[in-house]
């Protein structure tokens, strides 16, 4: 599945801000493909999906700062 630049920085944004995961740029790609296939519903609501992360983010710029997670909020444990 090919994605633009913008969906892999979308997809890197959103795992940050949503999950508190800093993907290098190879799990990038494969979590803005993995949202493509899921919109495209070649993936079904609620199935299980393995991406692949190789690397530490920490090696690479990262997301800016509106992509922070509040670590004063509560956690939600169900959305883990």
């Amino acid at each position: 599945m090919a994605v633009t630049d913008a969906q892999i920085d979308a997809a890197w944004q959103a795992a940050g801000r949503d999950h508190g995961l800093l993907l290098c740029p190879g799990g990038r790609g494969d979590a803005g493909g993995g949202q493509r296939c899921t919109r495209a519903a070649l993936v079904a609501p609620g199935a299980s999906v393995v991406l692949f992360n190789c690397a530490s983010g920490y090696k690479y710029p990262l997301p800016g700062e509106a992509c922070t997670l509040d670590r004063h909020a509560p956690i939600d444990y169900a959305s883990l």
